[in-house]
């Protein structure tokens, strides 16, 4: 049994030499690849991002901003609350996401995504995800997005992928 505990690998002939028979090494191989394989599985069913997730943005951060697009959020269902979505540019160049006037808890994670179109989809952009939604808070935008391409703003469950709110831009 010891030196089954040295080895990295166990193979079937390692057992043999041991003593074992061949039912009970074909077990605990078979579980060494259950085990492997649920590993495997888990690793590879996980999201993956390609960009770094926005931290809200802690300073007063609409200091000489221009509002470029708002919109009224409106939430689906027996969902009871508002707010309004908001994008800005700021004069160092640097685009916020502004949601305003919010208050609302989510018994799930809600991820928040700018669109392309009127429904999300591929065209869609991740910028965050929170539970939470209360008062205002700003998020940056990554540089990179052409801001003038989104129409529309939605809260999905990331439960389900399933619209909470969605907000036109305008």
């Amino acid at each position: 049994m010891e030196a089954l505990h040295q080895q990295n690998i166990v193979t079937f002939k390692g057992f043999y030499e041991t003593g074992y028979s061949f039912s009970v090494a074909k077990t605990i191989v078979m579980r060494q690849l259950l085990f492997l394989f649920l590993t495997f599985s888990i690793a590879c069913s996980c999201k993956k991002e390609n960009r770094q997730p926005t931290l809200p943005v802690k300073i007063n951060p609409l200091e000489n901003a221009v509002l470029l697009k708002t919109g009224n959020l409106f939430f689906t269902g027996d969902v009871h609350a508002a707010g309004s979505a908001s994008i800005y540019r700021q004069k160092d160049g640097q685009y916020l996401l502004a949601l305003q006037d919010m208050d609302y808890t989510s018994p799930f994670d809600l991820s928040v995504h700018l669109s392309t179109t009127s429904v999300p989809a591929n065209q869609s952009v991740k910028i965050f995800s929170a539970r939470t939604f209360e008062g205002t808070v700003f998020y940056t935008i990554p540089a990179a997005l052409n801001i003038s391409s989104f129409q529309q703003l939605f809260l999905l469950s990331d439960k389900d992928a399933n619209p909470v709110a969605s907000a036109l831009l305008q």
